[in-house]
């Protein structure tokens, strides 16, 4: 099974792949351009990806336009999806949100589909209009929080005088974040399985689980986690790139915004793809990150 996040750019009838620069915010920027309106964006994984961030570059394409998005369907082919873009066709940084299709009974409508010898399902992006040609893209991968969430607690925070010489934005501390959150809902115990067919017994066959890492892309609705993101991310920000000593205001503000992420992090169901087959379903956990034993609905 294919577990990479793929990014593909079709130009015409040639597929170039972006995977690579695209899943680390902290690669170097990539040109995703000439994007001409007959071009397409391709996203693919295993299973369905509600959402990502798209972080452009330091030289954003200025070319106003809309992004229109199908998936795969097994019967009706290529089939028009719900997205609310945050990027404005990837004019500024933000989230690209996709409504999941479902039946009248909730079942999942996306379906696997080869693209490029890839076997994924996949999801497709059309751009109205050509994008600025020098325009660039930093990273497309998913996050739990952006600049917008720390402005909340924090007006200024995205001011130059704070973000200093280097930085166009605060992406990495959140990618930081993200990370981190992954790691102790891991340390908390919490694991996946997928039901595995063993025909190693000839017509008799036998299921046995195999069991993985939880990852970013099993929290099945990253609203209920992105509060603790934020809290966590601004700690982060004042602890690590403000504060020069241990008891100066920054110093003092990291510790509060901590403290805020633990008392977040404590107190929300989470809702996990325990199954792995990405939805919602009896299956999954919704479980208290207080209580951490996995409860079955």
């Amino acid at each position: 099974m294919n577990k990479q996040f793929t990014i593909l750019h079709k130009d015409n009838a040639a597929y170039v792949d972006k995977s690579f620069l695209a899943k680390d915010f902290a690669s170097d920027a990539f040109g995703f351009v000439p994007v001409a309106a007959e071009d397409k964006m391709l996203v693919g994984f295993y299973k369905f990806v509600p959402s990502f961030y798209v972080e452009v570059g330091t030289v954003k394409n200025a070319v106003a336009n809309t992004i229109t998005a199908k998936y795969y369907h097994a019967t009706d082919g290529w089939t028009a999806l719900d997205i609310i873009d945050e990027t404005q066709g990837f004019t500024a940084s933000g989230f690209i949100f996709f409504r999941r299709p479902k039946d009248t009974n909730f079942n999942e409508l996306a379906s696997t589909v080869e693209v490029d010898s890839k076997t994924l399902v996949w999801l497709e992006l059309t751009f109205s209009e050509d994008h600025t040609a020098s325009s660039t893209i930093k990273g497309i991968a998913p996050l739990f929080s952006n600049d917008k969430d720390l402005e909340e607690e924090r007006s200024n925070i995205t001011d130059s005088d704070l973000l200093g010489s280097t930085l166009a934005s605060w992406v990495l501390k959140h990618q930081a974040s993200r990370k981190q959150i992954v790691q102790d809902i891991r340390n908390k115990g919490n694991i996946k399985y997928r039901a595995k067919a063993d025909t190693s017994t000839g017509t008799s066959k036998k299921y046995e689980n195999v069991f993985s890492n939880i990852t970013e892309f099993d929290i099945l609705d990253f609203d209920e986690i992105r509060q603790a993101s934020k809290f966590l991310t601004l700690s982060k920000i004042f602890h690590q790139e403000l504060s020069d000593k241990a008891d100066d205001k920054y110093s003092v503000l990291g510790k509060y915004f901590y403290e805020q992420f633990t008392r977040s992090f404590s107190l929300f169901f989470l809702k996990l793809d325990i199954d792995d087959d990405g939805e919602e379903g009896e299956d999954d956990v919704a479980k208290s990150t207080k209580i951490i034993d996995i409860v079955r609905e």
